[in-house]
């Protein structure tokens, strides 16, 4: 992390540095931003959180950039040139920065797995209609074993990726415990397995469940 924070002696923090990738920026009011405060290459010990006012002097946002899916939440980068943020601005103590951010992370997690849900339940309702749908040998393939298998596969996989975030969900209600970072891993890589499996097999046959996570 090369964004650097600063006491000016005056009340304030002067931040310096770039951001990329951040989403919703375009559209932010405020941004949390991490910095360095001190020896750039402390480790994560010296990293700082702070709230930005996005219409703070020096603070530019980016051209949003180009993705191939989730077209839904804008990205860009953030530049800090010479930003000035109150010292009450500071989130927590210094150096409290990289603990804030796993915890962000736990929180976050479950909402990709969620997200992933959704598209994964609306590809298996569209693979369903498409089966009763398309008639081979005269007879609808949903009628075929083979098919029958796959689908319920399917239906079970997103049953336990969505039990997985309804977990994570309830524990973040609870406040989190020991294991909260994993089971909210857990939730959002099972969630995003479900979507690339459905995906792969989507561009096989051209389905119109391709447009999902682009349009989301």
């Amino acid at each position: 992390m090369k964004t650097r924070a600063a006491r000016d002696g005056n009340g304030s923090y002067v931040l310096n540095g770039e951001k990329c990738f951040i989403t919703f920026a375009p559209v932010a009011d405020y941004i949390l931003v991490f910095a360095r405060i001190g020896d750039v290459s402390g480790g994560t010990r010296n990293i700082s959180a702070f709230i930005v006012d996005a219409k703070t002097p020096g603070v530019t946002i980016g051209k949003n950039e180009r993705k191939l899916g989730l077209n839904g939440i804008p990205n860009a980068p953030v530049y800090l040139e010479n930003v000035k943020v109150p010292v009450e601005n500071l989130v927590g103590e210094e150096g409290d920065g990289f603990k804030i951010s796993m915890r962000i992370l736990d929180m976050n997690r479950p909402t990709i797995g969620a997200v992933s849900v959704g598209l994964a339940q609306g590809a298996l309702d569209a693979a369903v209609k498409y089966a009763k749908e398309r008639r081979q040998f005269g007879k609808a393939i949903a009628e075929f074993q083979g098919l029958q298998f796959m689908l319920a596969d399917m239906a079970m996989n997103i049953e336990a990726a969505r039990s997985l975030v309804y977990d994570c969900a309830g524990i973040a209600d609870a406040g989190f415990d020991s294991d909260a970072a994993f089971r909210s891993f857990s939730a959002k890589a099972h969630g995003e397995m479900l979507c690339q499996r459905h995906g792969d097999e989507g561009h096989d046959r051209r389905g119109a469940d391709l447009r999902a996570a682009p349009d989301t």
